[in-house]
Order: structure tokens, then C-alpha cells, then sequence
């Protein structure tokens, strides 16, 4: 029985951790953008847009009727579950705890989409997808530029070239939809 505890109590104790992780720094960009990301904030947000990008993708291949977006959908989803497997070992090598669920802002965003449909779902589905991808590439970068840790680095530097093509074919959607610019 006191076992049973010690072991609710510690999978508790890792919850919050991972919960922390997953938030941690959401403050920050409005205070301090220059100040560099831990590890632990980088894995938990590098995890949180992949399943954003996840999630809203297959919500999208579902939901929308336009051929472009479908497939820009397929596309994501591909390419940021490779991108989450690899943030995902990494958090595993360097033994951070993260969450795997739905953010709030994910849960609001899907709820939000989920309410659309057609030309309305298009337009607001690309364009959660260029600030997204927008914020993505910052942080990347910025991780890329700012760590000292080599794995780390080197997942900013694979990652990159896929969230660049990313955010310039939303763009290209954004455009051809009639979305709006939200920079």
C-alpha cells in the first residue's frame, strides 16, 4: 500500500514537472524574447507545436474539401511526427520529462476550428498554421543560435529546412485562400 503511494505520489511529482515543462517561458516572449530557452522549455514547446500541427492537420484532412489543403495537411502531418519522434528521443537522452496531450491553446484552437467548415475552415486553418510555423521557425532559430548542447543544435538545424518549407507553403495558401496576414 505504501508502495502504491510512493509510486502515485512520484507519477504526480512527473505530471506537474511535465506540465511545468510544457509552460514554461509562456510568460516569457512577452517579456524577454532575448533571454535564450532551457532545454527543457525548447523539448516542451518543440513537442507542443508538433502536436498542434498534428492534431489541426488531421482535423483539417477531415474537414476541408479544398485539395490544396488536404494535402498541405498529409504533409504536415508526416513531416511533425518524424520532427516529434526526434524531440521526443532526445527528451528520452537527456531524461526531460514532457506532457503528450493537448495543450489549452491546442484544445481552444481545435474547438475553434472544429466549429468551421468550407472557405471558413480553410482561411482559419492556414492561418493558425503561418503564425504557428511563424513562432516555430523564431524559436528554432533562436534555440539553434543560443544552445551549446550539439544534440540540441543539431535537431534546430534539421528541423529548420522542413518549418521554412512549412511556413512558405501556408503562405502560398494563405494567399490563394484569401486568408489574413496575422504577423
Amino acid at each position: 500500500m505504501r508502495t502504491t503511494f510512493r509510486t502515485l505520489g512520484l507519477l504526480a511529482a512527473l505530471g506537474l514537472l511535465a506540465v511545468g515543462f510544457r509552460f514554461a517561458g509562456a510568460d516569457e516572449k512577452k517579456s524577454d524574447e532575448s533571454k535564450p530557452l532551457t532545454e527543457q522549455e525548447f523539448i516542451g514547446k518543440a513537442i507542443d507545436g508538433n502536436l498542434a500541427g498534428i492534431n489541426l492537420s488531421q482535423l483539417a484532412k477531415r474537414v476541408s474539401s479544398n485539395d490544396d489543403v488536404k494535402k498541405f495537411a498529409d504533409q504536415l502531418i508526416a513531416d511533425h511526427e518524424k520532427m516529434d519522434k526526434g524531440v521526443l528521443d532526445l527528451a528520452n537522452k537527456k531524461k526531460v520529462a514532457v506532457a503528450t496531450g493537448l495543450s489549452p491553446q491546442q484544445r481552444e484552437a481545435l474547438a475553434k476550428l472544429s466549429r468551421l467548415s468550407g472557405k471558413d475552415f480553410d482561411r482559419e486553418y492556414v492561418d493558425i498554421m503561418v503564425k504557428d510555423h511563424e513562432e516555430a521557425v523564431k524559436m528554432f532559430e533562436r534555440c539553434e543560435k543560443d544552445t551549446k548542447d550539439e544534440a540540441v543544435k543539431k535537431l534546430c538545424e534539421d528541423a529548420l529546412p522542413k518549418l521554412r518549407d512549412h511556413l512558405k507553403e501556408a503562405k502560398s495558401l494563405q494567399d490563394k485562400l484569401g486568408g489574413k496576414d496575422k504577423k
